[in-house]
């Protein structure tokens, strides 16, 4: 018995349904692995940009530690800041004995401020006036000498000494420049008992500003002898104090005034000086290259001939790949052919004057990332002569590290392809002040040594065999879809009437 039509068509209906099937499982099958390689390539990749040991950095460096723990700071001069692979020190890592990376962080050399006393002797004049004044200031004529020194104080109107006391004293400190922050005072005699006094400041004797109510006391009782001498003032600059009495008749009579004031210095840190670096002469310019780019402060140029004068202006190379901005920014300034831009122009020489040489042979720096300099002398001067070497100075860096684990710990750095793992001194030391520096222990690194584990480079890449899968998964898809397409066309003439 032979098939009927409806029977064929029913038989390449279920044919079709079967091919589609099974090119929906061929394309699971094809996907499957491609998803696999993708995420085991990217946790492959995660964990190269993580994990951190040491025979993966090329160089070492045994460190010394002493002092009290468990933080340490250790120096980083340039001669090992030029030896990390990145500008910003992002591979530096500190390892104890097991291996184990420890936690760490940069701190920069600042300024601090030192706040020094200093005290003054000064002059005093007695402010005579009528005992019966009460309330009004005795007035004065006073001499002066051209800095504004007192001389001289006598009253403006002259009466009899026995029908005048002392009311006041003037002091003269008009010598002290510095903010005053305290007066001390002496007095003639065991006179004892509370003196109070009106403390005011003037610049001129003329107008006068208050500075609070001042009071001194001497008082023995069965040998025992207790003082106060001292009296606090605000903190402000004056050229003249003004001292007056509330009790005049028991004013004791002054031997000694001294005056305390304070400075407040910005202490620079010491700059950090690199070994002599030799530089290329080409003419009457002279260049450098440094090992990394690093913010300076100064330069020093070799002056080994006496007698010699050269104006100079110095040059750093701009190599213009700035990636501020936007993308399209970013490619025009990549195509930017480098640039040498001015930044310091100056006189360097080295003479002789009255018997004593003079020298100078320093340039001051913009304080930006510098990697090439260029020296261009003036011949008219008669040049620096040969050779001509430079050594550069930028501020002092540390990094403070938390040891744990078993000595003897190690700083590890070179590595290309890592992470910026520092943490901020405020999370790795909690409470954290800069006076807190000077107390933790300090760290010494000892001469580098280079591994001989060859330097780990990014596993090859598999960009080619993904390409490959991912075409292999697109024609699957693609013939699924054909065959789709022609199971449909099927159905229609199946049910198309005859």
């Amino acid at each position: 018995m032979h098939p009927t039509t409806p029977d064929r068509a029913a038989c390449a209906t279920s044919i079709r349904s079967l091919c589609l099937r099974a090119g929906v499982a061929a394309c699971i099958a094809l996907a499957l692995p491609v998803a696999a390689q993708t995420q085991q390539s990217s946790q492959t990749g995660k964990t190269e940009r993580i994990a951190d040991f040491p025979d993966s950095f090329p160089i070492h460096m045994p460190l010394t530690v002493q002092g009290e723990g468990p933080w340490y700071r250790l120096p980083l001069p340039l001669a090992i800041r030029w030896q990390a692979a990145h500008a910003d020190l992002r591979d530096l890592r500190v390892f104890n004995a097991e291996g184990e990376a420890l936690a760490y962080g940069f701190v920069q050399a600042r300024a601090r401020q030192l706040r020094e006393e200093h005290q003054h002797a000064v002059k005093w004049f007695p402010l005579r006036g009528p005992a019966d004044a009460s309330g009004k200031q005795p007035g004065i004529s006073v001499q002066r000498s051209g800095d504004g020194t007192l001389i001289q104080v006598v009253p403006d109107q002259p009466a009899p000494v026995e029908k005048t006391v002392v009311r006041g004293w003037l002091l003269d400190t008009s010598g002290i420049a510095a903010p005053l922050q305290k007066l001390s005072l002496d007095w003639q005699g065991n006179a004892e008992g509370f003196q109070r006094f009106r403390v005011e400041a003037s610049d001129d004797l003329q107008q006068w500003r208050s500075w609070g109510d001042g009071q001194v006391a001497r008082l023995s009782f069965e040998g025992e002898r207790i003082e106060r001498r001292e009296i606090e003032l605000p903190g402000s600059r004056a050229r003249y104090l003004r001292l007056t009495w509330e009790t005049p008749r028991e004013a004791p009579t002054l031997t000694q005034a001294v005056l305390t004031s304070t400075s407040n210095n910005e202490i620079l840190p010491p700059l950090e000086w690199s070994d002599m670096i030799q530089a290329e002469r080409n003419g009457d310019e002279y260049q450098v290259s440094l090992p990394r780019s690093t913010v300076l402060e100064r330069v020093r140029v070799s002056v080994y001939q006496p007698n010699t004068l050269a104006p100079v202006s110095l040059f750093m190379l701009d190599a213009g790949n700035s990636t501020t901005g936007t993308t399209s920014n970013t490619r025009r300034d990549a195509r930017r052919p480098p640039s040498w831009n001015p930044i310091a122009t100056g006189l360097l020489y080295r003479l002789m004057q009255d018997g004593k040489e003079i020298r100078n042979s320093e340039l001051e720096l913009p304080m930006v990332p510098i990697k090439d300099l260029k020296l261009r002398v003036d011949g008219r001067g008669g040049g620096l002569g040969d050779p001509v070497s430079f050594r550069v100075a930028a501020r002092g860096m540390e990094m403070v590290f938390l040891a744990r684990g078993t000595p003897p710990y190690t700083l590890a750095m070179g590595r290309a392809v890592t992470q910026d793992k520092q943490l901020p001194l405020a999370v790795l030391v909690p409470g954290y002040e800069p006076d807190r520096l000077t107390t933790m222990g300090t760290a010494q690194a000892s001469a580098p040594v280079v591994s001989t584990v060859p330097r780990q480079t990014p596993a090859p890449s598999n960009h080619w065999k993904k390409l490959g899968l991912w075409a292999v998964l697109l024609l699957g898809v693609g013939l699924l879809g054909l065959m789709a397409a022609s199971l449909l066309k099927g159905q229609r003439k199946a049910q198309e009437p005859k």
